[in-house]
């Protein structure tokens, strides 16, 4: 058997290399079919943005694609199979795959649905307001967003100790108006609400605004992201660098916009299954309960449906 299987192509990325940890040298950009990875000597299904030190290795099926995004130096890695494959600090390692192992991967994908299965805690917040919004934003003009609990209206937002202007208790949002914030500030953000008898209910939260030279770099990498998905829109790579990018930045409201679109394309629970796990992790920390609930309960009907 030979290893000309395996079609390799080479792609010099402007991505950010804080998407892994230093001892990682790669990550997993995209999945499409059988493709198992080895972890503490067992092998699983990969998944999208997973993080490679060096000697992980890849089984690739017959017919499937797994592309790699390398960090030093910068490149993009698609792979074809049936080929097996070592991570390795320069670059990929190839070696055949066999009758066998093709077979076990066929195996692997037939019990996905029960190996999958997980459990989760959703936190339930006590009666009164909470804030709901995201902490850092690369806009000095980010969404502020909150949920009171009846029988408490909204009343008060104030930014760094100042009043802004009233709110609106039945939108349940506001937009900083201009020239309130500056990247690269950390402000305290504080919603003040109140219940028919006078009760004063009250939550604070800390409010970041990314500083210029990210936010323009980020720009540049999501224009540019979304012209190469736009060319190829089967491969998802360039939007799995762009998510690393913003999960690197702790920019949670951009990370599920991202991750939403990946999941829509791909519609593999299991290559997704850290995307839908950040995602609830995400929602269930802005003490959004139900929407984290909701999420688990699509991965779970995903798994149920492939």
């Amino acid at each position: 058997m030979h290893i000309r299987a395996a079609v390799i192509l080479l792609v010099l990325l402007t991505l950010v290399s804080g998407v892994a940890q230093a001892s990682d040298v790669a990550f997993v950009s995209d999945v499409r079919g059988s493709v198992a990875r080895q972890v503490s000597g067992a092998w699983t299904e990969a998944e999208v943005l997973a993080r490679l030190p060096p000697g992980t290795h890849f089984r690739v099926g017959r017919g499937s694609v797994l592309a790699l995004t390398f960090l030093s130096p910068k490149a993009r890695v698609y792979v074809r199979g049936p080929v097996q494959v070592a991570v390795q600090a320069d670059g990929p390692r190839f070696t055949p795959l066999t009758a066998e192992m093709e077979k076990q991967l066929k195996a692997m994908r037939a019990t996905r649905g029960k190996r999958l299965a997980f459990r989760t805690a959703f936190k339930f917040i006590p009666s009164g307001v909470r804030l709901t919004s995201f902490h850092r934003f690369d806009t000095e003009q980010p969404t502020v967003t909150w949920i009171a609990d009846a029988p408490y209206r909204a009343e008060e937002l104030r930014i760094g100790g100042v009043l802004t202007q009233p709110l609106n208790a039945e939108a349940a949002l506001f937009t900083i108006p201009s020239n309130t914030l500056r990247l690269g500030g950390s402000y305290e953000v504080e919603l003040l609400a109140r219940d028919g008898g006078g009760k004063v209910a009250k939550r604070t939260a800390r409010l970041e605004i990314a500083p210029g030279a990210v936010v323009a770099r980020l720009q540049e990498q999501r224009a540019t992201a979304y012209q190469e998905f736009k060319q190829e829109p089967n491969d998802v790579s360039p939007l799995s660098e762009l998510l690393g990018s913003y999960v690197e930045e702790r920019l949670d409201a951009r990370t599920l916009e991202v991750i939403d679109e990946i999941i829509k394309v791909r519609k593999d629970p299991a290559v997704c299954k850290d995307l839908y796990l950040r995602k609830i992790k995400i929602l269930n920390e802005r003490g959004l309960p139900a929407e984290a609930q909701k999420a688990f309960l699509e991965f779970q009907k995903a798994l149920n449906e492939g």
